[in-house]
Protein backbone atom coordinates (compact mmCIF):
# COMPACT_ATOMS: atom_id res chain seq x y z
CA UNK A 1 0.00 0.00 0.00
CA UNK A 2 1.42 3.41 -0.81
CA UNK A 3 1.32 6.61 1.51
CA UNK A 4 -2.16 7.87 0.03
CA UNK A 5 -3.49 4.45 0.78
CA UNK A 6 -2.55 4.07 4.10
CA UNK A 7 -3.65 7.42 4.75
CA UNK A 8 -7.16 7.08 3.17
CA UNK A 9 -7.40 3.97 5.48
CA UNK A 10 -6.33 5.72 9.04
CA UNK A 11 -8.53 8.54 7.90
CA UNK A 12 -11.54 5.78 7.57
CA UNK A 13 -10.68 4.67 10.64
CA UNK A 14 -10.77 7.29 12.84
CA UNK A 15 -14.01 8.09 11.24
CA UNK A 16 -16.07 4.59 12.18
CA UNK A 17 -14.29 5.07 15.66
CA UNK A 18 -15.25 8.78 16.17
CA UNK A 19 -18.77 7.69 14.95
CA UNK A 20 -19.03 4.49 17.13
CA UNK A 21 -17.94 6.48 20.26
CA UNK A 22 -20.47 9.20 19.51
CA UNK A 23 -23.22 6.77 19.44
CA UNK A 24 -22.19 5.51 22.46
CA UNK A 25 -21.80 8.85 23.91
CA UNK A 26 -25.03 9.81 22.77
CA UNK A 27 -27.07 6.66 24.68
CA UNK A 28 -25.02 6.90 27.91
CA UNK A 29 -25.19 10.55 28.37
CA UNK A 30 -28.40 11.67 26.58
CA UNK A 31 -26.81 14.81 24.95
CA UNK A 32 -27.94 14.41 21.42
CA UNK A 33 -25.28 16.48 20.36
CA UNK A 34 -22.44 13.71 20.56
CA UNK A 35 -24.25 12.64 17.94
CA UNK A 36 -25.27 15.94 15.97
CA UNK A 37 -21.84 16.70 15.55
CA UNK A 38 -20.85 13.99 13.70
CA UNK A 39 -23.19 15.65 11.21
CA UNK A 40 -21.49 18.82 11.64
CA UNK A 41 -18.41 17.57 10.94
CA UNK A 42 -19.36 15.95 7.72
CA UNK A 43 -20.63 19.28 6.87
CA UNK A 44 -17.83 21.25 8.09
CA UNK A 45 -15.63 18.92 6.02
CA UNK A 46 -17.84 19.66 2.26
CA UNK A 47 -16.09 22.98 1.74
CA UNK A 48 -12.70 21.16 1.45
CA UNK A 49 -14.10 18.96 -1.20
CA UNK A 50 -15.61 21.93 -2.88
CA UNK A 51 -11.86 23.73 -2.89
CA UNK A 52 -10.17 21.31 -4.66
CA UNK A 53 -12.51 21.18 -7.04
CA UNK A 54 -12.65 24.61 -7.57
CA UNK A 55 -8.79 24.66 -8.12
CA UNK A 56 -8.69 21.75 -10.19
CA UNK A 57 -11.75 23.39 -12.56
CA UNK A 58 -9.90 26.79 -13.23
CA UNK A 59 -8.26 26.56 -16.20
CA UNK A 60 -11.29 24.67 -17.60
CA UNK A 61 -14.42 23.38 -16.84
CA UNK A 62 -15.71 27.65 -15.89
CA UNK A 63 -19.37 26.56 -15.03
CA UNK A 64 -17.81 23.78 -12.52
CA UNK A 65 -14.93 25.90 -11.75
CA UNK A 66 -17.91 28.84 -10.92
CA UNK A 67 -20.15 26.66 -9.16
CA UNK A 68 -17.59 24.94 -6.93
CA UNK A 69 -16.92 28.53 -5.53
CA UNK A 70 -20.53 29.29 -5.03
CA UNK A 71 -21.08 25.70 -3.04
CA UNK A 72 -17.96 26.04 -0.55
CA UNK A 73 -19.26 30.02 0.17
CA UNK A 74 -22.26 28.69 0.85
CA UNK A 75 -20.79 25.66 2.77
CA UNK A 76 -17.54 27.11 4.36
CA UNK A 77 -20.02 28.66 7.74
CA UNK A 78 -20.55 24.93 8.31
CA UNK A 79 -17.08 24.96 9.87
CA UNK A 80 -16.75 27.90 12.12
CA UNK A 81 -20.41 27.03 13.05
CA UNK A 82 -18.98 24.12 14.90
CA UNK A 83 -17.58 26.65 17.61
CA UNK A 84 -20.87 27.28 18.88
CA UNK A 85 -21.46 23.31 19.41
CA UNK A 86 -19.68 24.24 22.97
CA UNK A 87 -23.01 25.63 23.96
CA UNK A 88 -24.20 22.41 24.18
CA UNK A 89 -22.20 21.30 27.13
CA UNK A 90 -24.25 23.46 29.58
CA UNK A 91 -25.65 20.36 31.18
CA UNK A 92 -22.39 19.36 32.69
CA UNK A 93 -20.93 20.36 35.55
CA UNK A 94 -17.76 20.49 35.51
CA UNK A 95 -17.17 22.47 39.09
CA UNK A 96 -19.35 23.42 42.07
CA UNK A 97 -19.41 26.54 44.76
CA UNK A 98 -19.02 25.28 48.37
CA UNK A 99 -18.45 27.86 51.43
CA UNK A 100 -14.55 27.36 50.91
CA UNK A 101 -14.53 28.35 47.09
CA UNK A 102 -15.36 26.32 44.17
CA UNK A 103 -14.25 22.59 43.63
CA UNK A 104 -13.24 21.09 40.41
CA UNK A 105 -15.79 17.41 39.97
CA UNK A 106 -13.27 14.24 39.18
CA UNK A 107 -15.90 12.81 36.63
CA UNK A 108 -13.72 11.10 33.72
CA UNK A 109 -16.79 10.67 32.16
CA UNK A 110 -17.75 14.81 32.11
CA UNK A 111 -13.94 15.15 30.75
CA UNK A 112 -14.46 12.80 27.72
CA UNK A 113 -17.46 14.36 26.76
CA UNK A 114 -15.61 17.68 26.20
CA UNK A 115 -12.95 16.28 24.55
CA UNK A 116 -15.18 14.28 22.48
CA UNK A 117 -16.26 17.73 21.09
CA UNK A 118 -13.32 19.51 21.37
CA UNK A 119 -12.12 17.01 18.84
CA UNK A 120 -14.71 17.74 16.44
CA UNK A 121 -15.25 21.12 16.53
CA UNK A 122 -10.79 21.27 16.33
CA UNK A 123 -11.23 18.88 13.22
CA UNK A 124 -13.92 20.78 12.07
CA UNK A 125 -12.70 24.30 11.64
CA UNK A 126 -9.45 23.29 10.55
CA UNK A 127 -10.49 21.17 7.64
CA UNK A 128 -12.51 24.50 6.73
CA UNK A 129 -9.66 26.89 7.36
CA UNK A 130 -7.47 24.64 4.79
CA UNK A 131 -10.19 24.68 2.60
CA UNK A 132 -10.10 29.03 2.95
CA UNK A 133 -6.46 28.57 2.40
CA UNK A 134 -6.86 27.20 -0.80
CA UNK A 135 -9.13 30.14 -2.13
CA UNK A 136 -7.35 32.23 -0.16
CA UNK A 137 -3.80 31.33 -2.19
CA UNK A 138 -6.18 31.48 -5.47
CA UNK A 139 -7.03 34.78 -5.12
CA UNK A 140 -3.78 36.12 -4.25
CA UNK A 141 -2.76 34.98 -8.15
CA UNK A 142 -5.65 36.18 -9.68
CA UNK A 143 -5.92 39.83 -8.10
CA UNK A 144 -4.10 43.01 -6.57
CA UNK A 145 -3.74 42.68 -2.45
CA UNK A 146 -6.50 45.49 -2.08
CA UNK A 147 -9.04 43.37 -3.83
CA UNK A 148 -7.86 40.10 -2.03
CA UNK A 149 -8.26 42.17 1.08
CA UNK A 150 -11.84 43.09 0.02
CA UNK A 151 -12.93 39.45 -0.76
CA UNK A 152 -11.55 38.09 2.66
CA UNK A 153 -13.24 40.12 4.79
CA UNK A 154 -16.37 39.85 2.89
CA UNK A 155 -16.04 36.16 3.70
CA UNK A 156 -15.46 37.04 7.27
CA UNK A 157 -18.26 38.72 7.70
CA UNK A 158 -20.51 36.64 5.41
CA UNK A 159 -19.83 33.53 7.41
CA UNK A 160 -20.13 35.38 10.99
CA UNK A 161 -23.55 35.85 9.53
CA UNK A 162 -24.11 32.61 8.33
CA UNK A 163 -23.61 31.45 11.48
CA UNK A 164 -25.67 33.41 13.08
CA UNK A 165 -28.52 32.23 10.30
CA UNK A 166 -27.63 28.73 11.32
CA UNK A 167 -27.62 28.78 15.06
CA UNK A 168 -30.59 31.44 15.42
CA UNK A 169 -32.80 30.92 12.59
CA UNK A 170 -31.64 26.91 12.26
CA UNK A 171 -31.54 27.63 8.35
CA UNK A 172 -29.16 25.32 6.55
CA UNK A 173 -26.87 25.73 3.56
CA UNK A 174 -29.37 23.94 1.05
CA UNK A 175 -32.14 26.35 2.34
CA UNK A 176 -30.81 28.76 -0.64
CA UNK A 177 -32.97 26.14 -2.64
CA UNK A 178 -35.87 27.95 -1.41
CA UNK A 179 -34.86 32.08 -1.68
CA UNK A 180 -38.43 34.14 -1.29
CA UNK A 181 -38.65 31.89 2.09
CA UNK A 182 -35.30 31.93 2.52
CA UNK A 183 -35.17 36.36 1.69
CA UNK A 184 -38.07 36.38 4.03
CA UNK A 185 -36.68 34.73 7.26
CA UNK A 186 -33.87 37.18 6.59
CA UNK A 187 -35.56 40.52 6.43
CA UNK A 188 -37.68 39.32 9.48
CA UNK A 189 -35.14 38.11 11.54
CA UNK A 190 -32.15 40.31 11.17
CA UNK A 191 -31.58 42.83 13.93
CA UNK A 192 -28.86 44.82 15.84
CA UNK A 193 -27.93 41.72 17.76
CA UNK A 194 -27.39 39.79 14.27
CA UNK A 195 -25.06 42.46 12.98
CA UNK A 196 -22.92 43.02 15.97
CA UNK A 197 -22.83 38.90 16.06
CA UNK A 198 -21.46 38.80 12.34
CA UNK A 199 -19.17 41.70 13.57
CA UNK A 200 -17.91 40.02 15.80
CA UNK A 201 -17.61 36.67 14.75
CA UNK A 202 -15.88 37.88 11.58
CA UNK A 203 -13.37 39.15 13.62
CA UNK A 204 -12.65 35.88 15.87
CA UNK A 205 -12.64 34.23 13.02
CA UNK A 206 -10.34 36.66 11.37
CA UNK A 207 -7.71 36.46 13.98
CA UNK A 208 -8.13 32.62 14.37
CA UNK A 209 -7.29 32.43 10.53
CA UNK A 210 -3.86 34.78 10.58
CA UNK A 211 -2.79 33.03 13.25
CA UNK A 212 -3.17 29.60 11.17
CA UNK A 213 -1.47 30.74 8.26
CA UNK A 214 1.54 31.95 9.95
CA UNK A 215 1.58 28.43 11.64
CA UNK A 216 1.15 27.10 8.35
CA UNK A 217 3.79 29.09 6.85
CA UNK A 218 5.94 27.93 9.61
CA UNK A 219 5.75 24.18 8.87
CA UNK A 220 6.10 24.63 5.14
CA UNK A 221 7.99 27.04 4.30
CA UNK A 222 8.30 26.91 0.71
CA UNK A 223 4.57 28.41 0.59
CA UNK A 224 3.41 31.31 -0.25
CA UNK A 225 3.46 34.28 2.03
CA UNK A 226 1.16 33.51 4.74
CA UNK A 227 -0.32 37.12 5.46
CA UNK A 228 -4.34 37.30 5.36
CA UNK A 229 -4.55 39.75 2.31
Amino acid sequence: MNKTSIKMLLYILFALLYIANSVYLTQISGLFIHSAIVWNLFLAVLPLLCSIIYTHTASHHQVIHILSFIAWLLLFPNAPYMITDFIHLAPLSFYEFTATGSIYLQNIFTWIQLLHIALGVFIGVLTGFKSLSIIHDDFKKRFPTYVVAILMVFIFLSTGYGVFLGRFLRLNSWDILHPITLFLQIISQTNLFAILFSITFAIFLGILYTFYRSLSQKKNPQCEDSSII
